[in-house]
């Protein structure tokens, strides 16, 4: 049986729930705030694409708790 290769989307550690999908020429990112507390948005985010406010996220963004923010990129 082949093994199944699990990695990080992110090179770095995050409080922040993060997941991924992928349709047609655009991917997703869901950035989900459980924690209760303020939270930095991951740096190697930034630069994508506030789904929201069009506007492309910054180093310094953080979460708020029980916050969403949903980022894009082009493939």
């Amino acid at each position: 049986a082949a093994e199944s290769q699990v990695h990080s989307l992110i090179p770095e550690a995050s409080e922040l729930e993060i997941s991924c999908r992928e349709s047609g020429d655009t991917r997703f990112y869901y950035l989900i705030n459980f924690s209760g507390k303020e939270q930095p948005v991951p740096k190697s985010l930034a630069g994508k694409t506030d789904l929201i406010t069009c506007m492309p996220s910054a180093a310094e963004d953080v979460l708020m708790p029980w916050d969403v923010k949903i980022l894009t990129e082009a493939l």
